[in-house]
């Protein structure tokens, strides 16, 4: 069996014209780069003609508020308890037959928390 090494991206700036953003955050490029570009660019800081000053709808929402407008809270029923439990039990058996079985609808059923028909 090969060994396979994983390297780290490539440091340094992007491809010509391009920004250095990395597949991972940076936070000091992110600084650097709004430095720069604070110093060295005119950046409009108005809306493109066309867009709104204001989104108003029931789907806007902010952080600070998104609690009091959305209740992201599943209550498990003992039926709901029961039936992760026993998958969890059926995943852990396949684990013993496997290497590392991925959860899948296979590997980890829950027909009643995801209906796959």
């Amino acid at each position: 069996m090969a060994v396979t090494e994983i390297l780290p991206p490539a440091a340094g700036r992007g491809p010509p014209g391009q920004p250095d953003i990395a597949y991972t955050p940076n936070e000091e490029s992110f600084r650097a780069r709004t430095k720069r570009r604070l110093e060295t660019e005119a950046i409009n800081k108005t809306l493109p003609d066309g867009f709104p000053a204001q989104l108003n709808s029931s789907l806007v929402w902010e952080g600070a508020t998104l609690g009091d407008t959305f209740d992201w809270n599943y209550k498990l029923t003992p039926e709901d308890i029961s039936e992760i439990e026993s998958a969890l039990q059926h995943f852990k058996c396949r684990r013993s037959q496997a290497a590392l079985p991925r959860a899948s609808v296979i590997s980890l059923p829950l027909p009643r928390v995801y209906n796959v028909d």
